[in-house]
């Protein structure tokens, strides 16, 4: 979890203990931005702890959140890239939605190297109001996004069932180790099978060079955005509760029957 070790200094500190979760891919069209939706909505549900989803993109690309989470009007923007913006006043720019998860929209100029240095000034404004942090990141291959990555508590890394994919993923985590010093504890991969494959468990397994930490299950193109919500029971609902409480560390249930220990609790 987030420490003081990070520069984390701040009188108005109202979380004491904040985790900063990133979801990541290396390429586009890996379904990373529908999966950090269903995490911080889950994590929410889950832990029943304050989230806030970060969507980052390039000043050429667009934000969809706002529109899965039924935000009336379209979130504003905070523009990483104007070193004038005081990152002090970014919870101004907090989108609150009807689904218990914070949102905050933010655009970045691939060709500014000072952007990530901001988006850290504002994630130590976050930590102070927020059990968990989501962000979605774009699925850019430079050291500004990796260096970003490296603020985080967990990286969730998704990649598609493919061969060529799974390869593209191995690569990315043995330079994330090797250039970046990044602790393999920290690097979970995630397997979406929006695509099909013929390649087993064990296969796909190998190709990666290491464990799955989850599989998200093939969904249907028409269905919600939200499915951990509206669709609780679907299989990709019921992975993404797994891999939240195991963030959440909500993994444990007390079942209790009838009688003294039941009316006593």
């Amino acid at each position: 979890c987030w420490d003081m070790q990070k520069g984390i200094f701040d009188s108005q500190k109202t979380i004491f203990e904040s985790t900063i979760v990133s979801v990541f891919s290396s390429s586009s069209g890996s379904g990373k931005t529908l999966y950090a939706l269903n995490l911080g909505l889950s994590l929410n549900k889950e832990t029943h702890k304050s989230v806030v989803i970060l969507e980052i993109v390039t000043n050429e690309e667009s934000h969809s959140l706002s529109h899965k989470l039924n935000i009336p009007d379209q979130a504003k923007s905070v523009y990483l890239s104007d070193p004038s913006f005081d990152l002090n006043k970014i919870k101004e720019f907090i989108s609150k939605s009807a689904f218990a998860a914070d949102l905050i929209c933010l655009k970045y100029d691939p060709r500014d190297s000072a952007w990530v240095n901001r988006l850290i000034a504002g994630l130590s404004v976050l930590v102070n109001d927020y059990h968990y942090i989501v962000i979605d990141l774009p699925a850019h291959m430079d050291k500004h996004v990796f260096k970003a990555l490296n603020q985080s508590d967990t990286i969730h890394i998704l990649t598609s069932p493919e061969e060529h994919d799974l390869k593209r993923t191995a690569s990315l985590v043995e330079r994330l180790k090797r250039d970046f010093n990044f602790p393999d504890t920290k690097i979970n991969t995630i397997i979406n099978q929006y695509k099909l494959s013929k390649l087993s468990h064990q296969e796909q397994s190998q190709l990666l060079g290491r464990k799955i930490f989850a599989t998200l299950p093939m969904i249907q193109l028409a269905s919600v955005d939200r499915l951990v919500l509206e669709n609780p029971d679907s299989e990709y609902a019921r992975a993404v509760r797994r891999i939240s409480r195991e963030v959440g560390d909500s993994q444990v249930g007390l079942a209790l029957g009838v009688g003294v220990a039941y009316g006593f609790c």
